[in-house]
């Protein structure tokens, strides 16, 4: 992070640097000859986005890495700020009523609050994040490591994790599940799911939610491109028992330029003023109405890039979970369900708590089980029919930072309603013999036949329910032409025999001695149910 400045050069109107701390704590390109601090009138009292970068490009003929897309926020106020409530999107996509401020109806998703498709993205910070007064922090969109071969240092935070193993860099949360690239959260390289920031046109929106109220309170937002698509007007907007205030019309809503910025460039906020933006009655978080300001006059396309000097200690990097899952995925009455969760750490995972409800009542905690290779599973008990279950999981890692699967729990759970108990006291609906392998065998002679691969047959469950399997039978002695052998005799009781039923008699094929199992040609071999 680096302190922000609110310096103005003599006779010269205001400015505002983000310059690199000196070791010793001065301003490495600040002189008071040339320099006189002062404070604005007029500066935000409020967090406030101060950089954004949208192209970046690899060119070994130019040296490399041109850039990173990045968004940097500062706190140009004079108190420590606490970001645990902050969210960062760039979702919007007013022709599909897709709107940030529907995160608070419930049941967010990429086709209500925006985020996880199209290269969007729908964030907030971990919580006890604080930023300090006069501090600035960098996210990097595509993740950490083009950033560092861009600039030669780390952001203070990235929007996913980009290696095939977490780094000391922590991730921002995604708002609800799947609002980061489709909610894949390791190493993806799937350009159609990345997050990115539009080069033509685009939207930042950074607001503040409690998590309960109706109404989210706008921080921060800003601009560029002439696409209508990604403005927005909520006047009037009722959510639950709640009415948003007047955000200023989209047609007089100002861009920070039409023309976007080149390689190496970036679109950058003059200083801490606001502008005219008003300053009251709006849905701002301190009352602004943060759709007014005149972007294209408190911004510009400055001609370098200057991403904040990077933290001396990261925030705690959360532990990340890879995947997570329960079997059956539609239990009945009475199953027990087995879930299994996958998550990786830059620290060990130190704790993993399993939890789970039943029609909504007080979560319960189970005994959970550490594979390998950081995998955790717990059985969650049979329920009763029509049973709603819900079930979330808790990691925690050495370092103290904790991650939900799914995202945003226990706000967000995986669950089932429980179904009835199939027909037949869990009879299977199908059972696949999905393959058969007979062995292979080499001919030079009869007396030197070797078999080279072993015979055996593969059986798949293909319903969405364990089968017990006390009651099946295999058979490969079907000899149709003799009608009293017959696999389904088993079924008229003892005795049984291998001229009723076939088994243990013709299930050899002698050659020169040499005893072979299934024959390559004849064996048909059938898999069935005896209901006693």
């Amino acid at each position: 992070m680096s302190r922000i400045l609110r310096i103005t050069p003599v006779g010269s109107g205001w400015l505002l640097l983000s310059l690199l701390l000196a070791a010793g704590g001065t301003p490495a390109a600040w002189t008071p000859a040339a320099w006189t601090p002062a404070a604005l009138a007029a500066d935000a009292d409020h967090l406030i986005i101060t950089e954004v970068i949208t192209k970046s490009r690899f060119d070994d003929r130019l040296g490399g890495q041109l850039g990173s897309e990045f968004i940097e926020v500062a706190n140009p106020t004079d108190g420590d700020l606490d970001l645990s409530n902050v969210y960062l999107t760039d979702g919007t996509v007013s022709t599909n009523d897709v709107f940030y401020w529907n995160i608070a109806a419930g049941a967010a998703s990429a086709s209500t609050a925006g985020g996880g498709v199209a290269n969007d993205f729908h964030v907030r910070f971990p919580d006890g994040y604080i930023l300090a007064a006069g501090d600035t922090l960098s996210i990097a969109v595509v993740g950490s490591t083009e950033y560092l071969a861009a600039y030669g240092q780390l952001p203070d935070f990235e929007l996913f994790e980009d290696a095939n193993a977490p780094d000391e860099v922590p991730e921002m949360l995604a708002a609800f599940p799947g609002a980061v690239h489709a909610g894949d959260p390791l190493g993806e390289s799937n350009a159609n799911l990345l997050p990115a920031l539009a080069d033509a046109s685009e939207s930042l929106v950074l607001y503040s939610w409690d998590g309960g109220s109706d109404l989210v309170a706008d921080v921060d937002f800003v601009f560029w491109g002439a696409a209508s698509s990604v403005l927005f007007d909520k006047t009037g907007v009722t959510v639950g028992s709640s009415t948003y205030l007047a955000d200023t019309a989209v047609g007089s809503q100002q861009t920070i330029s039409t023309s976007e910025h080149n390689f190496l460039e970036a679109y950058v906020r003059l200083s801490a003023d606001e502008g005219l933006e008003t300053v009251a009655g709006g849905n701002g978080l301190t009352g602004h109405d943060e759709t007014s300001e005149n972007l294209g006059t408190t911004w510009e396309i400055a001609t370098t890039q200057a991403p904040p000097q990077a933290p001396a200690a990261h925030f705690v990097a959360a532990p990340i979970f890879v995947s997570g899952g329960a079997g059956p995925a539609s239990p009945y009455a009475g199953q027990d369900v087995n879930l299994s969760v996958t998550v990786a750490s830059f620290s060990a995972v130190t704790a993993l708590e399993f939890h789970y409800s039943v029609d909504g009542g007080v979560p319960v905690d189970l005994t959970e089980v550490e594979q390998d290779d950081g995998v955790w599973t717990a059985v969650l008990p049979g329920q009763a029919e029509a049973a709603v279950v819900a079930w979330y999981v808790l990691a925690t890692n050495a370092d103290g930072g904790t991650a939900t699967w799914p995202a945003a729990a226990p706000a967000y759970s995986e669950g089932w309603t429980v179904g009835p108990v199939p027909s037949g006291a869990a009879v299977a609906h199908k059972l696949l013999i999905t393959e058969v392998s007979t062995g292979e065998n080499i001919f030079p002679t009869f007396t030197g036949m070797h078999q080279l691969a072993m015979e055996f047959v593969e059986i798949h469950n293909a319903n969405d329910f364990a089968v017990d399997m006390s009651n099946y039978y295999i058979t490969d002695a079907i000899n149709y032409f003799n009608s009293t052998q017959v696999y389904w005799a088993i079924a008229n009781g003892p005795p049984h025999s291998q001229q009723t039923v076939g088994g243990g008699h013709y299930n050899y094929i002698s050659y020169g001695g040499l005893e072979l199992g299934l024959s390559k040609a004849l064996a048909k071999i059938s898999l069935t149910k005896l209901n006693r």
